[in-house]
């Protein structure tokens, strides 16, 4: 896929998850932990998460769920 990594030198870490964010979001219609961005720390990368409406209804589970299915992606990417 690789369509968010078109930047000179992308942090190969923030272009794996928002891959995988983008592969979970086509693919399932989940938006989950996406907008990585690059760090100080080389391989590392870091994003924010903002829980709305929707998402205050997720339980424990839901969201395990999700998170195990985006570190999948993420794997894949």
């Amino acid at each position: 896929m690789n369509s968010s990594c078109w930047s000179s030198s992308p942090s190969a870490a923030a272009c794996s998850n928002n891959d995988a964010a983008l592969a979970l979001a086509e693919e399932e219609k989940v938006w989950f932990v996406a907008g990585w961005q690059e760090t100080a720390v080389p391989g590392m990368a870091m994003t924010e998460i903002t829980v709305a409406t929707p998402a205050l209804d997720w339980t424990t589970e839901d969201i395990t769920e999700i998170g195990e299915r985006f570190l999948s992606h993420a794997l894949d990417s």
